[in-house]
């Protein structure tokens, strides 16, 4: 009860100031609870942030599942899958602090997402629709490397987030081996 206190007060306070600017007092003074009660949980708010990460990685994923009903086409929903996140990312100043650290946001990414973008993955290859250049494994790697460098050159250089979130669906799909004509259809079913 208090951990999950500490993290949402971590996550609305995180909203509020970012990561950087974030003090432990910030957190427990609005958690309602005793400064060394944070240490009771965590060493500092480098080891919270990650959690935190997960917690709004695991909400836009159900928030996601709620915008692909009704979608069946897998290129669609991979389309839908990939702008919805750059735009949180480009959005929220927790995955900003997140996208400065490549090898955590990385990390992150693979373990938040494997899962659902591997199902994906098959779908697209049992239907046809996608032609993957080695195994999923390999190719979640390689664009969780390629949307984390994407989404720190954004953040440096924000273009409209719909545009980069476009290029980054884009990208993926061609790499999934989706036919230029079927992207640009996709891309407008997910706009």
């Amino acid at each position: 009860m208090t951990r999950r206190k500490l993290l949402t007060a971590a996550m609305e306070v995180f909203n509020e100031k970012g990561i950087n600017d974030t003090t432990v007092n910030d957190i427990t003074e609005l958690a309602d609870v005793a400064y060394g009660t944070f240490y009771n949980y965590f060493t500092s708010i480098e080891e919270l942030a990650p959690q935190v990460i997960r917690l709004k990685v695991h909400d836009h994923l159900e928030q996601l599942k709620n915008k692909l009903k009704g979608h069946e086409n897998i290129v669609v929903i991979v389309a839908i899958s990939v702008r919805e996140l750059a735009k949180k990312v480009m959005s929220d100043k927790t995955m900003h602090w997140l996208s400065e650290r490549p090898v955590i946001m990385v990390d992150e990414l693979m373990s938040s997402l494997y899962e659902d973008a591997d199902a994906q993955h098959r779908i697209g290859e049992e239907t046809g629709q996608f032609s993957l250049p080695g195994t999923r494994k390999q190719l979640h790697q390689f664009c969780s490397w390629g949307f984390t460098g994407m989404l720190q050159e954004g953040l440096k250089n924000p273009p409209d987030p719909d545009e980069l979130a476009d290029a980054m669906a884009r990208i993926y799909l061609r790499v999934l081996g989706v036919k230029d004509v079927d992207v640009e259809k996709a891309l407008a079913e997910a706009r």
